[in-house]
This record gives C-alpha cells, sequence and structure tokens, in this order.
C-alpha cells in the first residue's frame, strides 16, 4: 500500500501496527521508496511515550461505575484471562480498555505490536541512522479519545468482550490484506467501523488526517526525500491522507501492485 506524491519525492506507505511474523523487508516498490527516502516520518516518534492521562477516569469515578454489572464482569474476566493488570482496569475510560482488550486478543492469535510494520521500520531506520520524524506526539489524539461520548466507549468495550472471537477475526484480516496490498477491504472496514462508532472514527482517523496535513505540506515544500508511514486506515475513503492531497491540489498516484 504505496502512494507518490507527483512530481515530489515523497511516499506515503499505509501500514499496520501487528502483524504475525517478523518482517525483514517491504515489498519491492516499498523498498525502492525506502531506500529513495532520506527521511521516514512515523505518526509518532516510537522512543517517546505521550501522556497517558486521558486514558484514565479521574480520582472518584471508575469504569464499574458505567458498565452494567453482568458486563463489567465479562470485561474483568477476560481481562485477567489475558493477564492484564487487574487494579487498572476500574481507572481506564471504556476505549481505552477496549484498544487494550483489541492487542490481547490479537497477541493470543499470533498477531503481535511487536512485530508491527511501524516498529520495524522504526529499529531499521535508527539501525542504519535515518532521520526521523513524527506527524503528532500522540498526547492530543488521547485527550480526543477521551472525549468521545461514553455510551460509544462502552459499545466499543461491549464488543470486544461479548464477541472475542469475531474482535479477534479483524486483526488477522488486516495482516492478510496488508500483506496482499489490498486497500479496498481497508476501506470496507472503515466504513463499517465508522457506521459503529462514528465519533471515535472522527477522533483516530478523520480528525488526526486533517491536522497532519499541515505537517504533510511542510515535508513536501522541503524537498527531502521521504516516507510516510501511517496506518492503512488513514490511507483510504475520501477522507484518507491520499484524497486529502488531492483536494489541496497535489496529484497522488497508487505504486501498489
Amino acid at each position: 500500500m504505496l502512494w507518490q506524491i507527483r512530481n515530489t519525492e515523497v511516499y506515503l506507505l499505509g501500514a499496520i501496527h501487528v502483524l504475525d511474523a517478523p518482517l525483514s523487508a517491504l515489498e519491492r516498490a516499498a523498498e525502492q521508496a525506502w531506500h529513495a527516502s532520506a527521511r521516514i516520518v512515523f505518526e509518532v516518534a516510537l522512543d517517546r511515550q505521550p501522556d497517558f492521562g486521558a486514558a484514565y477516569f479521574p480520582d472518584g469515578d471508575g469504569l464499574s461505575q458505567h458498565l452494567p454489572p453482568a458486563t463489567f464482569e465479562q470485561v474483568r474476566a477476560l481481562w485477567l484471562d489475558f493477564g492484564l493488570p487487574g487494579a487498572e482496569l476500574e481507572h481506564l475510560r471504556p476505549v481505552f480498555a477496549a484498544m487494550h482488550l483489541q492487542f490481547a486478543l490479537a497477541a493470543r492469535h499470533g498477531i503481535l505490536a511487536q512485530h508491527g510494520v511501524d516498529r520495524f521500520l522504526w529499529t531499521r531506520a535508527t539501525a542504519e541512522g535515518r532521520a526521523t520524524d513524527a506527524l503528532e506526539d500522540g498526547t492530543e489524539a488521547l485527550r480526543m479519545l477521551q472525549g468521545v461520548p461514553l455510551d460509544e466507549q462502552m459499545s466499543m468495550l461491549a464488543f470486544f468482550a461479548e464477541q472475542p472471537e469475531l474482535a479477534a477475526a479483524e486483526p488477522a484480516d488486516m495482516v492478510r490484506w496488508w500483506r496482499q496490498g489490498q486497500a479496498e477491504p481497508f476501506a470496507r472496514l472503515l466504513a463499517q467501523r465508522r457506521a459503529q462508532w462514528p465519533c471515535s472514527l472522527a477522533v483516530l482517523v478523520d480528525a488526526r488526517n486533517r491536522q497532519w496535513m499541515p505537517k504533510i505540506r511542510s515535508l513536501i515544500a522541503d524537498r527531502v526525500p521521504t516516507l510516510i508511514v501511517a496506518g492503512a486506515l488513514h490511507m483510504v475513503g475520501d477522507a484518507g491522507l491520499p484524497a486529502l492531497l488531492e483536494a489541496a491540489g497535489f496529484e497522488v498516484r497508487s505504486e501498489s501492485g
């Protein structure tokens, strides 16, 4: 999943944050873009942690006060089964608890964040002494997620707790699509999740894409050959980065396939 911004040496690489096995290289076109790029730009700098304060309820509040008791116990049982820290669950806002469960579900099926495309490329860039940059520091996105309506957050958490096998199938599908270089299934998944959790996807994908655009335009303007690595869901649909760049007057060409 690779795009080039025409008449520039700037590339967009759609990545995924988990994989079922370590990578040793990218597919041919992406490898060529990698070697042509003097700078690699990621969503966030993977050697720095954002401020996770927004992920937690304030003192005096907690997850069990918002979920139906049966759902909370279901979430707690799954949480403990994965070996996640039990004391932390009560303090996490539902959307962040859901994300923890999603990664734990994927890991149980051998799909690990440590194998993620961004992690592989960050390690590779560091080893090769490449210049790196980031589109955001991550903290603002966490703060925006904090503001997602609580009922939508609880819907997401209940989905992962009540349908764990269905939830676990999604990362496996994404791995297959990514390895096959298919963008269209990611677009369908994004549309499905946007219908299910509109506020969450508006924050996780749409708002962040818009916030990244000034940075991306500055990366284009300085004429340094650059590979921009962001999640595949940021690359598809009318609000995806290629579409936003075309709306801003750039010509974007798919290099995949």
